[in-house]
């Protein structure tokens, strides 16, 4: 929509939201289905091969991966949420502050911020039009100049 300058989160929220819940159950089934159990039945082993399962590289990499998997959980959290702990929080906040300043511009309505704006922004476009023009003239008679020797 012209003159819309909110951007739209919804979708960000959303695909964070259920990318958290996928990631939950992740971690839900590999706490319940692998680690609860080594844990529930290692006492009833002796005590070397109670070492030897808690060595063994799946069962260590699972607990250390789960605490990963637990710290991304916590990241998507934020992301699925508004507010200050959310990774974007700080586009927002310009973003509403943009919305602001430029609300209405596509009808022609401009607040003395945005024809303040927009005056720096021509004039730093007629700098560089006489830049070059200044330039090009300079290489123009350079090469002339060259051609007389």
């Amino acid at each position: 929509m012209a003159g819309s300058f909110k951007m739209p989160l919804s979708d960000y929220y959303t695909t964070s939201s259920n990318i958290k819940k996928e990631v939950s159950n992740l971690k839900d089934a590999v706490n319940d289905n692998f680690l609860d159990l080594v844990s529930k039945h290692i006492s009833s082993l002796d005590s070397r091969d109670q070492a030897s399962v808690e060595a063994i590289e799946a069962y260590t990499t699972a607990k250390t991966e789960l605490t990963t998997i637990e710290d991304h959980e916590d990241k998507l959290s934020k992301m699925a949420s508004e507010g200050e702990d959310n990774p974007l929080y700080s586009v927002v906040t310009i973003d509403n502050s943009y919305s602001t300043t430029f609300a209405g511009i596509d009808t022609g309505v401009t607040s003395p911020a945005v024809k303040s704006a927009m005056g720096i922004v021509r004039d730093d476009i007629e700098s560089v039009a006489r830049y070059r023009t200044f330039t090009d003239q300079i290489k123009k008679y350079g090469a002339e100049i060259g051609d007389k020797d």
